[in-house]
């Protein structure tokens, strides 16, 4: 599903928005269960 967010908001700015928003794993590797939900 985020694959169409990648093109939205280009390489360099979904890796940045990947990394906080898409990949909360990073800061709550407990949380990710509920994000990916």
């Amino acid at each position: 599903m985020f694959g169409r967010r990648v093109l939205k908001g280009g390489s360099h700015l979904c890796a940045e928005n990947y990394c906080k928003r898409y990949r909360p794993a990073a800061r709550y590797p407990q949380t990710i269960d509920t994000a990916t939900s």
